[in-house]
């Protein structure tokens, strides 16, 4: 049975940086595993040479797969099995893969890979309240129509109770572990990712921040011309960074009473995802109190005032 690895995301929670990080160290070493990136192409699999054309012709410096995780995984198992090197494990990784569609098709195609292969799912997460803000700027402001942030809470309060979405994947059978980890300012994630696979990072190219939210530069200039970013579409924030990269962090949208609200909401997700973590990812998250407390907002609020 082979043993894949399949980072899902989730979306604003670093999977660009790891996605750069694997793109350009597609072979990595473990005490006693070879681990080697595959990415999705529209036609299939691509190789390693062109997972690196690709990653250096692209605004953002890396490719990721496209598709479903159900097309994924049979493409990938049609590789290993027209390839006789495959003593290794491989990694998979697309932050769009943990959504409802995506769940329903991996129990769909259980029966015929159930004994063929063995997934571990590893999902990155991190506190609801600065995901809302950095969601906010990257996909919502620029609707040019009336939603609020509190609609787009409405809409999406359910998929960052990131327990119960990961928990899912524990009834499909051809899942064996389920493994969450978290992403903060603190910890490099790529760093934190080598650490999991039990890889050395200084045996590696040194990965870095991707996408990273918009700046007050970014917002001033779309302000002024709003047709540089649609909905959903980020490569202008690309070479923005790239000419003005010292733009300020963006307003921040959220108040004291919605923050309680979001808070209050995810409390009892965010204990039962704490008590599914590792010693120290729960020792982490627990003395983190962006998972908690609004007052470890404070700050932004005074930010705020003082700008308002």
């Amino acid at each position: 049975m082979k043993k894949i690895i399949v980072h899902i995301g989730y979306p604003k929670c670093g999977s660009s940086a790891i996605q750069y990080f694997l793109c350009h160290n597609q072979i990595l070493h473990g005490e006693n595993t070879e681990y080697r990136y595959f990415v999705m192409g529209k036609e299939g699999i691509l190789c390693q040479q062109q997972v690196m054309s690709q990653s250096r012709r692209s605004l953002s410096g890396y490719v990721a797969s496209v598709g479903s995780l159900s097309n994924a995984l049979i493409a990938l198992q049609d590789y290993l099995a027209a390839h006789e090197d495959n003593d290794f494990v491989p990694i998979i990784s697309q932050e769009g893969w943990g959504s409802n569609d995506d769940i329903a098709d991996l129990k769909r195609i259980s029966e015929d890979l159930n004994g063929k292969v063995e997934l571990h799912i590893v999902g990155y997460v991190r506190p609801q309240i600065s995901w809302l803000q950095s969601a906010w700027w990257q996909w919502y402001a620029w609707r040019g129509d009336d939603l609020t942030l509190d609609k787009a809470w409405k809409w999406l309060k359910h998929t960052v109770k990131w327990h119960a979405r990961l928990q899912r994947f524990q009834d499909i059978p051809m899942v064996s572990l389920v493994t969450p980890r978290l992403q903060d300012d603190q910890h490099d994630i790529a760093t934190d990712f080598l650490e999991l696979l039990g890889v050395e990072p200084a045996s590696c190219k040194p990965g870095k921040k991707i996408n990273l939210s918009v700046s007050q530069t970014h917002i001033s200039i779309y302000r002024r011309l709003p047709w540089l970013r649609p909905p959903h579409d980020s490569r202008m924030d690309h070479v923005i960074q790239r000419l003005l990269p010292h733009g300020g962090a963006p307003p921040f949208v959220i108040s004291r009473a919605f923050a309680t609200e979001i808070i209050e909401e995810v409390r009892q997700d965010n204990i039962a995802l704490a008590d599914s973590l590792d010693i120290s990812g729960r020792q982490r998250m627990m003395d983190d109190m962006k998972w908690w407390s609004v007052e470890a907002y404070a700050e932004r609020w005074a930010d705020r005032e003082t700008l308002g």
